[in-house]
């Protein structure tokens, strides 16, 4: 049981319009999403997903069946006026609704229901609502056909929901394979941002994203650079200005068991904090005939990790590989460990 997925909520991505997010696996399923740079403070940085209108929905999925699901997200909410059956999170099987978090009434309640059914019993808190501002919401799901399922709602790291022994599936299938967050309150603007999503009942608690972006050539340099450095053509996004990923700019290669790989930007954890994964994102196509497949390529130490191999399609698309440990130690990564590492691609 692990990290599944995290997103920093459209820094990565930030010139795409929602059609790219969509093509290129950066979503699964949106309306009225925007990436943005404007995100009020209190986090990390001002980008985050954008949402300002009223039928307004993002969704993340391609991560399989998981019969249990955990998902963390920092949203900011312009005003506290609340309406009452307002869908605020579901996870899915496919576009079937499974667990619904609902605004229970217009003071600010929250509730469960199944695929629009009646509130489950027991499920309405007592707590309401925070008001204005950025707040960390978690749900943790899981999966039943009977009632042998679980809910628990966290929302800045305190207890809202928390109920057992109840179904939980709107389906047929005690999993589901995508989940979708929208306003908690339609028509105003609201930020979304440092989304991460679990195959467990493990909350991870309000947390920070971050993004590295390639800084510097690492030691295994086969491809070849379109124009100018390798590195320089797969800094996409590193100034924050301009149309990117640029697709004038790339590294290619043909041939079997070549390899690049960069070092990138340094983080610094702060005091007692400490780095639960590492996600490596990489877009890729190809841009001949034949079948190509390519693999995420890492290296920690001594230690090559590779991710499982891509089949490339003609059509750009991002890749995530996850590693929620160091491929060195089989433990959490360490700044030191993490800071040293290079990531590139390899041809297979």
């Amino acid at each position: 049981m692990s990290l599944v997925g995290a997103d920093p909520g459209g820094e990565p991505w930030f010139s795409r319009t929602q059609a790219q997010m969509l093509a290129e696996n950066i979503l699964i399923d949106a309306n009225g999403i925007s990436c943005a740079n404007d995100a009020p403070a209190g986090r990390a940085t001002v980008y985050a997903y954008k949402s300002t209108g009223g039928s307004i929905w993002m969704a993340k999925g391609n991560f399989g069946n998981l019969a249990q699901i955990t998902v963390g997200w920092a949203e900011y909410v312009s005003v506290a006026t609340f309406a009452a059956n307002t869908i605020i999170f579901t996870n899915t099987d496919v576009t079937t609704h499974q667990i619904e978090l609902v605004i229970a009434d217009t003071a600010g309640h929250i509730a469960l229901k199944l695929n629009g059914s009646a509130v489950i019993a027991g499920s309405t808190s007592t707590l309401t609502l925070p008001g204005t501002g950025w707040h960390y919401y978690e749900i943790s799901i899981v999966l039943s056909t009977t009632t042998t399922g679980s809910v628990v709602v966290k929302i800045d790291g305190t207890t809202y929901i928390n109920v057992s022994s109840v179904k939980t599936s709107g389906t047929a299938n005690a999993y589901s394979n995508r989940f979708y967050l929208q306003p908690i309150v339609p028509n105003t603007a609201t930020w979304y941002r440092d989304l991460y999503w679990r195959n467990d009942t493990t909350m991870l608690g309000d947390l920070t994203v971050n993004v590295l972006y390639a800084a510097s050539n690492g030691p295994t340099q086969n491809f070849a650079a379109s124009a100018g450095t390798a590195v320089a053509c797969v800094q996409d996004g590193i100034t924050h200005s301009g149309t990117w990923p640029n697709d004038a700019d790339y590294i290619f290669d043909a041939t079997t068991g070549d390899i690049s790989d960069f070092h990138f930007q340094t983080v610094t954890v702060p005091g007692g904090g400490s780095i639960l994964g590492a996600i490596h994102c990489t877009r890729m196509s190809k841009d001949d005939v034949g079948a190509r497949s390519a693999q995420q390529y890492s290296k920690s130490s001594s230690t090559v990790h590779t991710s499982a191999s891509i089949v490339l399609g003609s059509s750009p698309a991002y890749f995530f590989d996850v590693m929620e440990t160091d491929p060195a130690t089989s433990a959490a990564w360490t700044q030191t460990n993490l800071n040293a590492s290079t990531h590139g691609v390899k041809n297979v």
